[in-house]
């Protein structure tokens, strides 16, 4: 997983421009960058990693409208911004100092918010190259790339499947992590930008609805400084819906 590699873009397709709350994550520094996540997908339902295992029950209903935005060519960013600490409040996370994702709660868990930091990174970072730095749908999956090598390599134990490598899956996530001992599962979201401080992006009203089902383990992994060697960094969300309901994180509309 040490070798440096092109990730393979996916099959231009349509899709219609969609729409979502913005979720803040309580990460960031000070630095200016484009938006280049166009991150706001969503699927029709169906397992997309092949696994016949017991979480289909999660998978999105039937009926529920497909996603109106994908990573394809051609895709419109979405949105995402700067908001401090005046916005959260009080009792909210904040921009505090980050905490390392090797970190872990009284109850052995870690916590709801974490930061992996560039030289934890530095194995995991795809290929790279001046002509993608502008193409917004291979920054997008270089995001993508990076978090599921990163995954390989700090849950050897687990099976990760990186749903859209080969094609778009339109999939409410991005990665999906099964622990084969007790049965866990966890969908991971990746969210990539080229700035260093943006905190606050957009969530498709579908990636919601699939991250506030009951049983259901969402993560959100939020990626900086995307191609930037030496700053690229992540901040991992674990649980949004949760988060935001405790007012740990916030949710906001924008227009």
């Amino acid at each position: 997983r040490g070798q440096s590699f092109e990730p393979p873009p996916p099959p231009d397709d349509d899709d219609e421009d969609g729409f979502g709350a913005s979720i803040e994550s309580s990460s960031g520094s000070s630095d200016d960058g484009d938006d280049v996540d166009g991150d706001d997908d969503g699927d029709d339902g169906d397992d997309v990693d092949g696994d016949d295992d017991d979480d289909a029950e999660t998978e999105e209903d039937a009926g529920v409208p497909p996603a109106k935005r994908s990573k394809s060519e051609g895709a419109a960013p979405g949105w995402e911004g700067r908001m401090g600490s005046e916005f959260r409040g009080a009792s909210a996370t904040g921009h505090h100092a980050p905490v390392p994702d090797g970190d872990v709660d009284d109850d052995g868990s870690p916590p709801a918010v974490t930061t992996v930091g560039y030289d934890e990174l530095a194995g995991c970072v795809p290929w790279w190259g001046e002509a993608e730095a502008s193409d917004n749908r291979r920054v997008g999956r270089w995001g993508e790339a990076l978090v599921y090598r990163y995954l390989l390599q700090r849950h050897p134990g687990w099976t990760v499947t990186w749903v859209n490598e080969h094609a778009e899956s339109k999939s409410f996530y991005d990665v999906k992590m099964r622990n084969a001992s007790d049965g866990r599962t966890v969908f991971v979201e990746v969210k990539t930008t080229r700035s260093a401080d943006r905190n606050a992006f957009e969530v498709s009203p579908w990636e919601w609805d699939f991250a506030c089902k009951p049983g259901v383990e969402y993560h959100v992994y939020r990626v900086y400084s995307a191609g930037e060697r030496g700053r690229t960094r992540i901040t991992i969300v674990r649980n949004p819906a949760k988060l935001v309901r405790e007012h740990a994180i916030s949710m906001a509309l924008a227009i």
